[in-house]
């Protein structure tokens, strides 16, 4: 574990100097996975900073404050009632992933499935398993699970501690799009394995971290990144953190 952040940290490195949070096809991610299941909820990143690399993509707030949602450049929190509130550029973030989102395939609609066989479906038509991919889902949902988090207070609670009472909403019959990413599993470290998606309802009035649902009618479109920049933050809090455990167990129940 220490090889891959040594490893971070050369690439966030070279990516800067090749100007790399240029173009438009990088996948971006601010501080890593393992810090947030550490309880590191204190970023110095602004949601209007996290925009120069990104119009599309999730994350959390300072203090564990809500999930990000961030479309079409504007940036929301879902609440832990499932409403939602729009982001001043201001607001601080400990851990987001974004990307200028331009897909690179749209694939027809997609009808009546349930959460393991939407992502089966996007592993098979985009079986590229060592890249990352952006993904937006559009459509009608069937039902939907979701969830957020309450602000945190010090001192921090690991996440896989604070997400056992995790406030939990469902919807039913609801239009909106999934923002999310699919990381390749050796990313695991520094983002989530596998597939991580927000909800946003097409009003713009719901949304969270999914955990399931079933999907009546929607279409998916994806974009393929071969470029990553990982910015990790700068502060003693963050250099202080022990990362180089295997926190898979912990991750698994976090995100479901």
């Amino acid at each position: 574990m220490k090889h891959l952040y040594s490893t971070l940290l050369f690439l966030s490195l070279l990516s800067s100097q090749l100007g790399l949070a240029q173009d438009k096809n990088v996948f971006y991610q601010y501080s890593t996975i393992n810090a947030l299941l550490e309880g590191y909820f204190e970023g110095r990143l602004t949601c209007g900073e996290l925009k120069k690399h990104g119009n599309f993509g999730l994350g959390t707030f300072n203090q564990l404050n809500g999930e990000l949602i961030l479309l079409n450049n504007v940036c929301y929190r879902s609440l832990t009632d499932g409403s939602i509130e729009l982001v001043d550029d201001s607001v601080k973030t400990p851990f987001a992933s974004v990307s200028f989102f331009t897909p690179s395939n749209t694939f027809p609609s997609l009808k009546q499935c349930d959460y393991s066989t939407l992502c089966h479906y996007m592993d098979s038509v985009v079986a590229k398993n060592n890249t990352v991919l952006s993904v937006r889902v559009d459509g009608v949902f069937d039902w939907i699970k979701l969830r957020s988090v309450p602000p945190q207070t010090k001192p921090y609670q690991k996440l896989s501690k604070i997400v056992e009472t995790q406030p939990t909403f469902e919807y039913r019959s609801i239009a909106g799009s999934l923002i999310g990413f699919r990381s390749p599993e050796y990313a695991k470290g520094f983002n989530v394995p596998k597939y991580h998606f927000h909800f946003l309802s097409k009003d713009k009035k719901r949304g969270g971290h999914v955990l399931n649902l079933r999907v009546d009618d929607a279409n998916v479109s994806i974009q393929i990144h071969r470029s990553i920049m990982v910015q990790l933050p700068d502060n003693s809090t963050f250099d202080e953190l022990q990362l180089e455990h295997d926190k898979s167990k912990e991750l698994e129940k976090v995100e479901k």
